[in-house]
């Protein structure tokens, strides 16, 4: 018991060291500098008795916008959780970073030691790499991907519930519950992440399959995990199906096409090259995109070994190198994998992951439409970081002298520290940056700037400018507006009119306003310019002018089939346990 503290002591320190600057009062910069907003914007979305949220007021410039139709909310979500006991937005969006960090360390050192089975120095070097790869720098203090920096607490449990669910002979209900939360957190965390582990993941599924001595049963539990799917549907399916609906070809077109954004060998391997800038054509990247000394020089050692043993049974069994293809075809067509060559399997994954940000694979991101939606090749990096940890780990474990093992694990692990220490800082630190700060209009006005082009509804063919429209006005006709109000959900204006009265109402159609005048539902234009919702043949007289947010088919099916699968898994979790009969 007491090792066991000093373990999780141990793994609470590793973590926090690389994010020792974010408990100091203030805040920092970064390209992403939306978060505090989003946080802001879910909590008073949820606080309109809009559930799950999908439209919020204040961004889009001011005129609604349908954030979290389509970005992954689940980090979010938790941070109005944290907003439950009084905590101020800054310190919300700091904690959550923070907290990547320290439950990436427990998910990691779960997967390496409990699953993997690999020895007490080998997943304190595996873990320690995880954690200081300079890509986790990038993510928080660069790019400020909040989103992402919460995949790598969900990345190694994610791989260590497929590899259980394959190997291990009994699984227990209540596992199997945990299993599917976990899974459906992973799905609501970073849409673009998911596109990112699916070749990956695919391939580990397979490799699973053909290695598991009982696959009948694997694929059983692979169904039983379909809840999971069901849980995340309620953002899933309007963010797929719904995606005509806004404008995303600027997403991957121009400067975010994917073809200039690959990165070479240097940056790779061997630049030290730090910057807190962005991500550009060619060689003008002013971003770091390595992978870290000394983390990929043990996959080197790997790789050398793995080569080297190759050769060498090729020698003693008299064949050919030719050979090679034929004899890797037999091993999968005869079902010869063993789960034991898991080590082979993620050698061979990180190879691919680091292919993928290489101009080299153009013509697989050619051929693979879905790719270009990820804008960034070194997105790859994510999972290139997660598997050369994992060899790392391998390495270690293979060394059966307890007394190198032990050293080496330790110099590994303090070369990491110091050789990336310098990364994990901001570039500057505001240490009077508050809410108070945040709400300040000039601050807040840049804020409602931020990302509109991300999921602009379709409809806006100009964009206006903030504060441009301050509320609803007449365009036809003569009217009096008083008492504007802009909810997440819902909006409310009183107004006297003359007769035959059109109003422009400052608000982003997006399926489905509904507008009410006094009580009744009325159809409603589009304004061809701004997009705006417009209101026409309003009589002569004072009205009470309202607009309702309702759910689309897609929505409400996808609402329906969450809840369908949370009382499934609640029915789970009270089903009582079945005894075992016995004789008389």
């Amino acid at each position: 018991m007491k090792r066991k503290f000093l373990v999780i002591g141990g793994l609470i320190l590793l973590s926090l060291l690389p994010v020792r600057h974010l408990f100091f009062p203030g805040y920092f910069p970064m390209d992403d500098n939306t978060q505090i907003m989003r946080l802001y914007q879910l909590a008073g979305c949820l606080k309109d008795g809009q559930f799950p949220c999908r439209l919020i007021p204040l961004l889009g410039n001011g005129y609604s916008f349908p954030l979290f139709n389509f970005y992954s909310p689940f980090v979010y979500y938790l941070g109005v959780f944290l907003k439950l006991f009084n905590l101020s937005y800054v310190f919300i969006a700091k904690l959550l970073f923070g907290l990547s960090f320290l439950l990436s360390a427990l998910s990691f050192w779960w997967l390496v030691k409990k699953v993997f089975k690999l020895g007490f120095y080998s997943s304190l070097t595996a873990t320690a790499f995880y954690l200081w790869a300079p890509y986790r720098a990038v993510d928080i203090y660069v790019r400020g991907d909040l989103a992402e920096s919460w995949i790598f607490v969900f990345l190694p449990l994610i791989f260590g519930i497929l590899y259980q669910l394959a190997n291990k002979k009994t699984i227990k209900t209540k596992t199997l519950i945990v299993y599917n939360l976990t899974i459906a957190a992973f799905l609501l965390t970073h849409t673009v992440s998911l596109i990112t582990l699916f070749l990956p993941f695919l391939v580990w599924l397979i490799f699973l399959f053909i290695a598991s001595t009982n696959k009948a049963r694997f694929f059983k539990r692979l169904l039983l995990l379909l809840p999971s799917v069901g849980l995340s549907a309620f953002y899933l399916l309007p963010a797929i199906l719904e995606k005509n609906l806004v404008t995303t070809e600027t997403m991957f077109t121009g400067y975010f096409n994917f073809a200039n954004h690959f990165v070479s060998l240097k940056q790779l391997f061997f630049s030290r090259f730090w910057g807190y800038g962005g991500s550009n054509v060619l060689d003008n990247d002013t971003m770091s995109f390595q992978l870290g000394w000394p983390m990929w020089w043990f996959v080197a050692l790997a790789l050398t070994f793995t080569i080297s043993q190759t050769l060498l049974y090729f020698k003693r069994q008299n064949l050919k190198p030719s050979s090679l293809k034929i004899g890797i075809w037999n091993l999968i067509v005869n079902c010869k994998l063993k789960i034991e060559n898991y080590p082979l399997v993620i050698l061979a994954l990180y190879l691919i992951s680091i292919f993928l940000t290489h101009a080299k694979s153009y013509y697989i991101w050619q051929a693979l439409p879905f790719l270009s939606y990820l804008q960034f090749p070194w997105r790859f990096l994510l999972p290139a970081v997660f598997f050369q940890a994992l060899i790392a780990g391998l390495v270690i474990n293979k060394i059966s002298a307890s007394a190198i093992k032990k050293w080496l694990a330790l110099a590994a692990v303090a070369s990491a520290i110091i050789l990336n220490f310098s990364y994990f800082r901001p570039e500057a630190w505001w240490p009077n940056f508050n809410d108070k700060s945040f709400f300040a209009k000039t601050y807040f006005k840049k804020q409602q700037q931020a990302i509109i082009n991300d999921y602009l509804p379709k409809t806006v063919k100009q964009i206006p400018e903030v504060g441009q429209f301050k509320k609803p006005q007449a365009i036809a006709g003569k009217a009096n507006i008083k008492q504007w109000q802009l909810r997440s959900n819902y909006w409310q204006f009183i107004t006297e009119t003359s007769d035959n009265t059109k109003i422009l109402v400052p608000v982003f159609d997006f399926p489905t306003w509904q507008a009410v005048v006094d009580g009744k539902p009325v159809p409603h234009q589009i304004d061809p310019q701004y997009g705006f919702i417009v209101i026409g043949n309003i009589n002569e007289g004072k009205h009470i002018i309202r607009g309702y947010f309702i759910n689309t088919p897609i929505r409400t099916t996808a609402n329906a089939v969450s809840i369908l699968a949370l009382i499934t898994l609640l029915g789970l979790s009270i089903k009582p346990s079945v005894k075992p009969k016995t004789r008389g």
